[in-house]
Protein backbone atom coordinates (compact mmCIF):
# COMPACT_ATOMS: atom_id res chain seq x y z
CA UNK A 1 0.00 0.00 0.00
CA UNK A 2 1.59 3.29 -0.76
CA UNK A 3 0.18 6.61 -0.38
CA UNK A 4 1.78 10.46 0.03
CA UNK A 5 1.80 9.89 3.78
CA UNK A 6 3.86 6.20 3.10
CA UNK A 7 3.49 2.96 2.56
CA UNK A 8 3.31 -0.70 3.89
CA UNK A 9 5.73 -3.36 2.79
CA UNK A 10 5.16 -6.63 3.28
CA UNK A 11 8.35 -8.58 2.62
CA UNK A 12 9.12 -12.88 2.86
CA UNK A 13 12.47 -14.23 3.21
CA UNK A 14 13.18 -17.89 2.70
CA UNK A 15 16.05 -18.84 5.06
CA UNK A 16 19.40 -17.25 3.85
CA UNK A 17 18.09 -15.05 2.00
CA UNK A 18 19.50 -10.77 2.72
CA UNK A 19 18.25 -7.21 1.59
CA UNK A 20 21.73 -5.67 0.60
CA UNK A 21 22.78 -2.66 3.20
CA UNK A 22 20.90 0.92 1.63
CA UNK A 23 19.83 3.70 3.36
CA UNK A 24 16.46 5.29 2.99
CA UNK A 25 15.42 8.97 3.16
CA UNK A 26 12.66 8.46 5.31
CA UNK A 27 11.83 6.54 9.12
CA UNK A 28 10.55 3.53 9.23
CA UNK A 29 9.34 0.50 11.44
CA UNK A 30 9.66 -3.49 10.85
CA UNK A 31 6.96 -5.13 12.88
CA UNK A 32 8.69 -8.80 12.34
CA UNK A 33 5.73 -11.04 11.58
CA UNK A 34 6.79 -14.69 11.18
CA UNK A 35 10.21 -16.75 11.71
CA UNK A 36 13.74 -14.80 13.27
CA UNK A 37 16.56 -12.78 11.40
CA UNK A 38 19.18 -10.10 11.66
CA UNK A 39 18.11 -6.62 11.11
CA UNK A 40 21.44 -4.70 11.03
CA UNK A 41 21.51 -0.89 11.48
CA UNK A 42 24.41 1.84 11.13
CA UNK A 43 26.52 -1.70 11.72
CA UNK A 44 24.73 -2.70 14.49
CA UNK A 45 23.53 -5.69 14.83
CA UNK A 46 19.85 -6.95 16.28
CA UNK A 47 18.29 -10.61 16.53
CA UNK A 48 14.55 -10.29 15.74
CA UNK A 49 12.07 -12.70 16.42
CA UNK A 50 7.92 -12.67 15.85
CA UNK A 51 6.49 -9.58 17.15
CA UNK A 52 9.35 -7.79 17.45
CA UNK A 53 8.94 -4.06 16.16
CA UNK A 54 12.38 -2.64 15.36
CA UNK A 55 12.71 1.70 14.65
CA UNK A 56 15.16 2.30 11.09
CA UNK A 57 15.64 5.51 10.72
CA UNK A 58 15.83 7.96 7.67
CA UNK A 59 19.68 8.04 5.99
CA UNK A 60 20.75 5.33 8.03
CA UNK A 61 22.08 2.24 6.56
CA UNK A 62 20.45 -0.68 7.18
CA UNK A 63 20.44 -4.63 6.01
CA UNK A 64 18.05 -7.52 6.93
CA UNK A 65 19.05 -11.49 7.13
CA UNK A 66 16.71 -14.24 7.29
CA UNK A 67 18.08 -17.08 10.03
CA UNK A 68 15.18 -18.60 8.58
CA UNK A 69 11.87 -18.16 6.68
CA UNK A 70 10.88 -14.33 7.74
CA UNK A 71 8.37 -12.10 7.19
CA UNK A 72 8.27 -8.01 8.03
CA UNK A 73 5.87 -5.50 7.57
CA UNK A 74 8.27 -2.20 6.63
CA UNK A 75 6.22 0.86 7.71
CA UNK A 76 7.56 3.95 5.79
CA UNK A 77 6.68 7.48 6.94
CA UNK A 78 7.18 10.16 4.56
CA UNK A 79 7.01 13.12 5.78
CA UNK A 80 7.80 16.78 4.24
CA UNK A 81 11.03 19.31 5.57
CA UNK A 82 9.30 21.96 8.03
CA UNK A 83 10.93 25.18 7.50
CA UNK A 84 9.99 28.43 8.79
Amino acid sequence: MKSPAGSLTLFAFDAGQHLSEHTCPYDAIAHVIDGTGEIIINGASHEVAAGQVVPMPANIPHAVNAKQRFKMLLTMFKHEKITD
